[in-house]
């Protein structure tokens, strides 16, 4: 698998802009938020899938979880890993994710994530705008993945 998971860069914002545009269009970036992205891209360059990890005081929000159609589950769990691992590597106690699609929400449970209530995510994340935002949105689904005891390999590409 010739695939890389990385940080974003600053050189990297008309990729993300172009990659977003093109396989998701309307999802929000803001370039001050770059560091806070990780992608999943091929040897040669090419994003796959890319997301957001918006920390809180003892927690993450996950944003802006992109796949490319063709983007295998391995390769996935290979980003999310990534975040995860970045997470706990900040001491942050739980990461939490808001989808409105019930076929992600299957496949994170698959991935340890379980369904929470708004006012549980909201003492940990509640002042983000971007939490503000989503939980707006019919259907909305809250999930969170504890990593304080998470063990999670450190054997990835970067």
């Amino acid at each position: 698998m010739g695939e890389l998971v990385r940080v974003a860069a600053k050189e990297d914002v008309e990729k993300l802009k172009s990659f977003l545009a093109e396989v998701q269009p309307g999802t929000q970036f803001q370039e001050e938020d770059l560091d806070c992205y990780f992608f999943l891209e091929t040897s040669s360059g090419k994003l796959k899938a890319c997301v957001g990890m918006e920390p809180a005081v003892n927690a993450g929000l996950i944003r802006s979880l992109v796949i490319q159609k063709g983007t295998s589950h391995e390769e996935v769990l290979l980003l999310l890993g990534r975040v995860l691992r970045t997470a706990k590597e900040k001491g942050l106690m739980n990461v939490f994710l808001v989808t409105d699609k019930q076929a992600a929400a299957i496949f994170l449970r698959e991935l340890g994530f379980e369904s929470c209530h708004y006012e549980e995510a909201s003492r940990s994340v509640g002042e983000l705008e971007h939490f503000k935002r989503v939980t707006n949105v019919d259907n909305s689904i809250i999930m969170k993945i504890s990593i304080k005891n998470l063990a999670i390999s450190t054997d990835l590409s970067t």
